[in-house]
């Protein structure tokens, strides 16, 4: 599971949350008609792994999507760890 991050045509920002499957160097997964709509209009979005647990780190992946059918394959550009806050503030140790 992941959350996609991406905007609409007035460039107001979209999450949702999808079901992305590794296929090789392309992650591949299904939306619906609105999103797949603000994914024409703009290709450039991230997808956001968010941590298993309170201790470690999310990954964010920036990227292109291209849309078929209401099927996305999103090819990443570049992809960072990012720490997580602990419960009542401060950085966690991971």
């Amino acid at each position: 599971m992941a959350f996609l991050v991406s905007v609409d045509p007035t460039t107001a920002p979209r999450v949702n949350s999808v079901s992305p499957t590794a296929h090789g160097p392309i992650f591949r997964f299904d939306v619906g008609e609105r999103t797949a709509a603000n994914l024409v209009s703009n290709p450039n979005v991230t997808l956001l792994f968010p941590p298993p647990s309170a201790e470690t780190l999310a990954l964010l992946v920036d990227g292109t999507a291209q849309v078929a059918d209401q099927q996305v394959s999103f090819t990443p550009t570049r992809a960072v760890l990012h720490q997580t806050v602990a419960p009542g503030g401060g950085r966690n140790p991971a």
